[in-house]
């Protein structure tokens, strides 16, 4: 082959950041081996790219906008998450805006959209976008890839679903070239947020983070530092009762309510209460009202003040087995309204909670997270803030 096809990848497999990492990169190897199999090369080539969509369109790395631009297959790890993602809407959408360019000067349909049912309860039927996509493959009864990958006597089936997919990747890889996307990733088409005003109903995505120092930033701070860690995600505020990080309490509360969760770094929190406005999402804040004594954990306080417009819910954890806490419980909550403002619309709500211990906050959570969900039912799907992007561009060979 020639050296600028190698470049080339014949597929991206394209999945959603933090859903089975070690088993969606096993399947990723096992699909490669497949199809390199399947074409008769060397075991190093490398036939494929994996896309994890842990950031926003506009950061993604060169490589990963080259792959997408210009692979022959894009293989789609569906799950609820998946949908809900802006970011995959968008990857998604570019290879939908080929597979349309393709069709008009073809005049005839490409099967180089392959999406797979990694996690598939109340997947969209159909798929987005134009009818040449079509369902997602499953084992031979039904069952999810991602069940199927784990279970040993399922080996067989789990076969069968790798030897498929290589074989798609290569028969439309070789039936059709693709023309290449060369327009700006902003003017991407998001295909999914439609499905963001349905999907959230029956599956809502949770973003959370920790407005929280790391123990470094809180010893200069406080005397405590019991509660800290390396990670603003690692603040746990009912230690030495229970060492479990506020994070990973509020995950545990949101799985029981079948709801899925995303991460989110303090950096990347104001961004993503933009992307929930657009796209009826909960946005959930953590905070440790220690951290309104650190000017850059403050000014992340304040962005959230400036931007919420009624996405948020904030729960404040002042343990009352902390004894530091609650010598200074009246200025840590004074600095708190400070920063939000007396006539917030979170503090007269049920959208703030100051829980003092574990079980309380659990309990505390429960109810404003089933408050989040009947105002995602209250707003009415096709909201003007959603927008349409500028049309695709997209170059021939």
């Amino acid at each position: 082959m020639a050296a600028g096809r190698e470049a080339i990848p014949y597929f991206v497999l394209s999945h959603a950041h933090g859903e089975d990492e070690i088993f969606v990169g096993r399947f990723f190897r096992d699909v490669s081996v497949g199809v390199r199999g399947l074409l008769g090369i060397s075991e190093d080539w490398p036939v494929g790219y994996l896309q994890a969509h842990d950031t926003a369109a506009s950061s993604w790395s060169t490589d990963e906008q080259v792959a997408v631009a210009s692979c022959r297959t894009f293989v789609a790890l569906c799950t609820p998450r998946y949908f809900l993602s802006a970011s995959c809407g968008k990857s998604w959408g570019i290879f939908a805006a080929r597979l349309a360019a393709h069709q008009a000067v073809a005049g005839r349909r490409s099967p180089a959209l392959i999406a797979v049912s990694w996690l598939g309860p109340d997947l969209p039927d159909p798929l987005p976008g134009p009818e040449w996509i079509s369902k997602p493959i499953t084992g031979e009864h039904g069952e999810d890839v991602s069940v199927l990958i784990r279970i040993q006597r399922h080996r067989e089936a789990y076969e069968i679903v790798v030897r498929t997919v290589a074989e798609r990747i290569v028969v439309a890889a070789q039936s059709d070239r693709l023309l290449t996307w060369e327009g700006a990733w902003s003017a991407a088409e998001d295909l999914f947020v439609r499905l963001r005003w349905e999907l959230p109903r029956r599956f809502p995505l949770v973003r959370m983070a920790a407005i929280a120092g790391t123990r470094r930033q809180m010893e200069e701070v406080r005397a405590n530092l019991e509660p800290y860690g390396d990670r603003s995600e690692d603040w746990a505020p009912y230690r030495p009762i229970t060492g479990k990080s506020a994070v990973a309490r509020a995950r545990s509360v949101a799985l029981q309510r079948e709801m899925l969760t995303e991460v989110v770094p303090v950096s990347g929190l104001l961004d993503r209460l933009y992307e929930a406005r657009r796209s009826n999402g909960i946005v959930l804040i953590l905070v440790d009202p220690w951290s309104t004594r650190r000017d850059e954990l403050l000014e992340v306080l304040r962005g959230v003040q400036k931007i919420d417009d009624g996405t948020a819910t904030i729960m404040v954890a002042m343990s009352e087995d902390d004894p530091e806490t609650v010598e200074h419980r009246s200025q840590l909550r004074a600095a708190l309204r400070n920063v939000f403002g007396r006539q917030s619309r979170c503090l007269a709500t049920a959208r703030w909670a100051e829980p003092e211990n574990a079980d309380k906050f659990d309990g505390d959570l429960a109810v404003v997270l089933s408050e989040a969900e009947e105002r995602l039912l209250a707003m009415a799907p096709g909201s003007a803030s959603l927008t349409t992007a500028d049309r695709p561009i997209l170059r021939g060979p």
